[in-house]
This record gives C-alpha cells, sequence and structure tokens, in this order.
C-alpha cells in the first residue's frame, strides 16, 4: 500500500502541468544550457572536494553519489538552489537512462527547464524532485526508489504510446 502510494504521488507530481492546463514547450538556449551546466558544475565541484569524486557518469551509477550527498545534508535544507543542482544531476540520470530530454517549459508556474518525454506531453520536473522532498522534513529522500518509481512510470506511458499508434495503424 505504500508503495503504491508512493507511486501514485510520483505520477500526480509528473503530470500537475497535463492537469492544470497545457504547456508549451521549446528547445533549451544556450543560456538555458548555461545555467544547467553551472548548476551541475556545483555538484561536481562539491563531490570532488568532499568526497575526491572527479567524473559523473550521467548514469544510475551516479545515484549513489547523490544520495550520499543527501545523507550528509551537504546542502543543508533552505538553500533550494544547490539542491535544485542536485535535481539537475539526478535530471540527467533521468534523461541518459530513460530517453527524456532536457526542454523549456511554460506553464501555470512559469517558465522552467523541465525533462520531457519526446512526442508526448508528459514531463518531469527534475529540478525540484530533491528540494521539494528535501523540504519535507518527515520524509527521508530516497533517490534510488524515486528513479525506479519514475522509470516505472516512463516505460508504462511508452507502452500505452506504442499500442496507441499501434490500433492507428
Amino acid at each position: 500500500m505504500k508503495h503504491l502510494l508512493l507511486l501514485l504521488s510520483t505520477v500526480l507530481m509528473a503530470n500537475t502541468a497535463l492537469l492544470a492546463g497545457p504547456s508549451e514547450f521549446w528547445p533549451l538556449k544556450p543560456a538555458d544550457q548555461e545555467e544547467l551546466e553551472a548548476q551541475r558544475l556545483r555538484v561536481y565541484k562539491t563531490a570532488e572536494d568532499r568526497y575526491g569524486i572527479k567524473k559523473f557518469s550521467g548514469t544510475k551509477s551516479d545515484l549513489y553519489i547523490i544520495q550520499t550527498m543527501i545523507n550528509d545534508k551537504v546542502f543543508v535544507e533552505g538553500n533550494k538552489l544547490n539542491q535544485q543542482a542536485l535535481g539537475v544531476v539526478f535530471g540527467d540520470i533521468l534523461a541518459n537512462e530513460l530517453g527524456l530530454k532536457w526542454v523549456m517549459v511554460r506553464d501555470q508556474y512559469g517558465t522552467d527547464p523541465t525533462l520531457r518525454l519526446e512526442g508526448t506531453n508528459y514531463q518531469f520536473n527534475a529540478l525540484t524532485m530533491i528540494s521539494k522532498r528535501m523540504g519535507q522534513k518527515k520524509k527521508q529522500v530516497n533517490v534510488m526508489k524515486l528513479y525506479e518509481d519514475i522509470s516505472r512510470y516512463v516505460k508504462k506511458i511508452k507502452a500505452a504510446e506504442e499500442k496507441k499508434k499501434a490500433s492507428e495503424a
């Protein structure tokens, strides 16, 4: 039951923009890319200084580093910019492993970078996924669990999209 509630909350988070109205997507501009890169570098530099980690792979193996940084309270509560930087690195893992793409979105919440499942309106706001959870003091952030929940959800979306395309053919 607990697992079902967590999955449902992840699904609702991913689809908030879909429920609230249309979103407009466009490719990242150079300035957007530079901002994401600056956030990545903040995490990379901190990981190197604290743990001697010189390289991130952009794959699931990086989840351990992110989790360690969260557990060690490297980016303390109240510092959302650093927490969002962890979200960017987490988002890179989602993009590389699940076939999502960084784009800009304009929706009822404003204009931000987000991950989009191409060919759909599904978006995953990796930028704030970690910072929002870190702000919930009662809840321990588990990035592996979060990754697995999102992975299952993306696989379901892809299967449904394939089934839809097959029935239209």
